[in-house]
C-alpha cells in the first residue's frame, strides 16, 4: 500500500500533468488530470487515511502537515477545475467546484470571484453579487474583481428597467380591461326609429 506522501506526490504529478495539457489548451483531458489527482487524495485527510476506513486498528490521524498538504492539493485541483469549466461555459459546475474550494478554505477570493462570475453568467444577481462583494472585501484593488461587479450593476440596472415595464405594461392593461368593462352598452338607435 502506497504510503500518504507517495499518494500527495503521485496527486501532484497528475495535476502537473493537467496543468500542461491546460497550457495546450486540451482542456477535457486536463480536467480529467485534474479528477484523478482529486481521487488519488481524497479520502486520505480522514483520520487515519484508507487504514480507518478498512477498520485498521491502532493507526494514528495524519499529521497537520499531511493534512494541510492534501487541502492544498485538492483546494488548488478545484480551483483548476474551475477556471476549465469557465472557459467551457459549463457555470453550474464551476459553481459547484466553488463549493468544493469553499467547504476547504471560506475566505478563498478566487473561489468566491469565480462562483460570482458563474451566478451572473445564469443570471442569479443576488447570489452572485453576495459571493463578489465577498471577494472584492479580500482583494479590494483587484481590477477583475471591480468589472465583474460593473457588469453585476448593470445587469441589475437592465433586471430593474425590465420589471418596471412589465409591471407598467400589466397595469396597463389592467386599467384598459377595468375600463372597457365599465363602459356601458351604446345601441344603434338608427334602425329604431
Amino acid at each position: 500500500m502506497a504510503s500518504v506522501a507517495d499518494k500527495i506526490a503521485a496527486a501532484n504529478a497528475l495535476r502537473l500533468a493537467g496543468n500542461e495539457l491546460f497550457q495546450q489548451n486540451d482542456l477535457h483531458r486536463a480536467a480529467r488530470k485534474y479528477h484523478e489527482a482529486i481521487l488519488t487524495v481524497k479520502g486520505l485527510d480522514a483520520k487515519g487515511g484508507f487504514a480507518s476506513l478498512l477498520g485498521v486498528p491502532g493507526v494514528p490521524a495524519l499529521s497537520a502537515d499531511y493534512t494541510s498538504a492534501i487541502n492544498e492539493m485538492l483546494i488548488n485541483c478545484y480551483s483548476n477545475l474551475t477556471v476549465c469549466a469557465s472557459k467551457s461555459m459549463r457555470w453550474e459546475k464551476c459553481i459547484q467546484y466553488c463549493d468544493k474550494i469553499i467547504a476547504l478554505d471560506k475566505s478563498h477570493t478566487k473561489a468566491h470571484f469565480r462562483r460570482g462570475q458563474a451566478h451572473l453568467r445564469l443570471g442569479f444577481l443576488d447570489r452572485a453579487e453576495r459571493d463578489l462583494k465577498v471577494a472584492a472585501a479580500n482583494e479590494p484593488n483587484d481590477s477583475a474583481i471591480q468589472r465583474e461587479l460593473q457588469l453585476l450593476h448593470e445587469r441589475q440596472k437592465e433586471a430593474d428597467r425590465e420589471q418596471k415595464a412589465f409591471y407598467s405594461d400589466m397595469f396597463q392593461r389592467m386599467k384598459l380591461s377595468n375600463d372597457s368593462q365599465q363602459q356601458p352598452m351604446q345601441t344603434d338607435n338608427s334602425e329604431s326609429q
